[in-house]
């Protein structure tokens, strides 16, 4: 075996392994190193006691966590930040721990397989149970490899975390065992199977991916002088321009960010009135985020009008805890799915996009253009953009999302992005030719997270036969 027996070797691995957990969790990710993360944790459990495994692991997620720990500081409370970045660390060393006792009990070509297990049931259970849905899922850091993002289409995040810590699990196993060669090669070669269908299936997917029919779309995405202003009309006044290019641009869709003013409920009339005659002379849809109503009884309204001026609603379900909680009244679910004009459109608002279950109920109700008016923080308008796109990958359709203090993006079903444009006031209007893909709901939208349950519940079995070795030793 490879020789990690000092304290200094130790600690220059768990150092490096929070490195590239970093790199991988961070508001900008670099995709590779998420292949590599964990493999210095696992080396370093795998020639630990367990205790000291446990916390030489804790160390390496207590760093990985920083860029994300100084990201939560300005939206949370520092002590929710720090309990809940600590929790996240204690569950990385318990996987990576889980991990090291199955290589000594199992065989690798079935132990190798412990590692991504655990990472995908956490990723399913934390998504069930967080407020924020998969906002933390570890998928995300291939949100630029789109190969690799394919299989969500499959199981959702935890497919895709699935096959990166299969990865990294494969190459720990193949290091320590490097002295004996059929004991490294023999998990190494199963994980490298699993591996090269994924990813390598992911790239033929795309290559193979036919000629969608496209349709013009226009996004626009404009700094107010406040967060919400009250003035609606001046908000609507400044918007007109954006819609008379899109129309001259030819464009079928139009695509307003989320909350561009507050409209009471008596002026509503009013505003829908101008809205539709917009739609009816840009002979386009436009799709656009309003509050509508008083503070603590209000809504989070997303407005579609069609090109006969005919409004569909859909109010967000989904609110910020601490910033809309309390302000705006939920929605409910499922998001808008409607036909106009021959454009199967489907929509939802900013943090709806953060749960998976908006895009299977998308896919399900047919919907193969998704708008999406957003606000995000400014500092997160890259990854909170691409976490939407994984829904399209999810749901398999196409997404057109505006958001101010963030990007206009456009992406297709694969997770790529075909245009993308930062907001603001010089901000032009983003005009793209955007696919409307011909493909029924995909394997994920129809089974939903068959594949992350059936992890959690091996990981179950897999502690619980674990515990019970521990058990018949000590008795020995």
């Amino acid at each position: 075996m490879v020789a990690i027996k000092s304290l200094g070797r130790k600690f220059a691995l768990s150092l490096l392994a929070g490195g590239l957990l970093a790199a991988s969790t961070s508001l900008h990710p670099i995709w590779w190193t998420a292949w590599f993360a964990a493999v210095p944790a696992l080396l370093v459990a795998f020639r630990s006691r367990w205790a000291a495994g446990f916390c030489w692991a804790f160390l390496s997620a207590a760093i990985g966590g920083i860029p994300m720990f100084l990201y939560l500081l300005a939206v949370a409370p520092p002590a929710v930040v720090t309990a809940f970045m600590g929790l996240l660390a204690v569950v990385f060393a318990a996987e990576v721990l889980l991990t090291a006792a199955a290589r000594r009990l199992l065989p690798s070509p079935i132990a190798v397989f412990a590692f991504p297990a655990c990472a995908a049931a956490f990723d399913v259970v934390l998504a069930s149970v967080s407020p924020h849905g998969t906002a933390l899922s570890f998928a995300y850091s291939q949100m630029a490899f789109a190969p690799a993002l394919q299989v969500a289409a499959l199981g959702g995040t935890p497919a895709v975390v699935f096959v990166v810590d299969l990865v990294a699990a494969a190459l720990a196993f193949l290091i320590v065992e490097w002295p004996t060669p059929r004991k490294a090669f023999a998990g190494v070669l199963m994980a490298g199977f699993v591996a090269t269908i994924a990813v390598g299936g992911g790239a033929l997917r795309i290559a193979a991916a036919p000629v969608d029919p496209t349709t013009v779309v226009a996004l626009a995405a404009i700094e107010q002088p406040s967060q919400l202003p009250t003035d609606w009309r001046a908000v609507l006044a400044s918007y007109e321009p954006r819609v008379a290019d899109a129309a001259a641009n030819h464009a079928r869709l139009v695509v307003l960010p989320e909350e561009i003013a507050h409209v009471p409920l008596g002026a509503l009339p009013q505003a829908r009135a101008i809205l539709a005659s917009w739609a009816r002379a840009a002979d386009a849809t436009i799709a656009v985020g309003l509050r509508v109503g008083a503070d603590g009884t209000g809504h989070n309204r997303l407005l579609v009008f069609g090109v006969d001026g005919v409004e569909r609603h859909y109010d967000k379900v989904h609110l910020i805890p601490g910033i809309e909680a309390g302000e705006v009244v939920p929605g409910v679910l499922p998001p808008l799915s409607v036909n106009i004009a021959g454009l199967p459109l489907g929509g939802a608002i900013c943090k709806d996009f953060d749960f998976p279950e908006t895009a299977r109920l998308l896919s399900r109700g047919d919907a193969r253009i998704v708008v999406a008016p957003a606000w995000d923080f400014g500092i997160d308008a890259w990854l909170h953009s691409r976490m939407a796109v994984l829904r399209g990958v999810e749901g398999g359709f196409t997404l057109v999302r505006s958001a101010r203090r963030g990007e206009m993006t456009v992406s297709d079903r694969y997770g790529r992005v075909i245009a993308a444009a930062p907001s603001g006031a010089t901000a032009p209007t983003l005009v793209v030719k955007a696919p409307m893909p011909n493909d029924h709901a995909t394997i994920y939208a129809r089974a939903g997270d068959l594949f992350g349950w059936s992890c959690a519940a091996l990981v179950a079995l897999l502690s619980a036969w674990l515990a019970a070795c521990a058990v018949r030793r000590r008795r020995a």
